[in-house]
């Protein structure tokens, strides 16, 4: 089976729908300059803060109750 027939053949994860979010208009004025000073998108921005904050619970669990 050709390489190309393999790959379009093959199921593909689906990537999770997009989530809006409501902000402060002086966090969205923040990350567009973060994302502007360095030359990444909002969305990088954004995803590599979450990605911060999940591997930090992760080292530190937050305490229930």
């Amino acid at each position: 089976m050709a390489l190309s027939h393999y790959l379009m053949s093959t199921p593909q994860p689906m990537h999770p729908k997009p989530v809006q979010v409501r902000m402060k208009a002086e966090t969205h004025k923040w990350i567009h300059e973060q994302a502007h000073a360095q030359e990444r998108s909002a969305n990088w921005i954004i995803n590599h803060i979450l990605e911060q904050a999940r591997a930090s619970q992760k080292e530190a669990p937050m305490s229930s109750g």
